[in-house]
């Protein structure tokens, strides 16, 4: 099934920390499969929230949010969310398929 990012982006960090809780007790796994679109939506959900001016508490929930459907370490999405701030997230095909050809050799 294919679910359109509009709508996974919620109102309010209530509505994230209850579609979170939800979905934990009822098992609903929802997964973004490609790499472009985690970090278009990392970006849709940094900025709608204004991530620089949240507090620490609201700040782990929408890592929480973020981990849960880009399936990333939460190490990662805060390498992610400085770049962000940076303004140097962005997705990079030609590095990312560069690295992967050295790999399979």
């Amino acid at each position: 099934m294919k679910v359109i990012m509009k709508y996974l982006l919620l109102g309010s960090i209530d509505q994230i920390e209850n579609f979170l809780n939800t979905n934990k007790k009822l098992g609903i796994n929802l997964k973004i499969s490609s790499t472009k679109d985690k970090y278009y939506f990392i970006k849709k959900v940094l900025l709608k929230f204004r991530y620089a001016r949240l507090d620490k508490t609201d700040k782990h929930i929408i890592l929480k949010y973020l981990k849960y459907f880009t399936c990333y370490s939460k190490s990662h999405l805060k390498r992610c969310v400085k770049k962000w701030q940076q303004g140097r997230l962005y997705y990079n095909q030609i590095k990312l398929s560069s690295s992967l050809r050295f790999c399979h050799k």
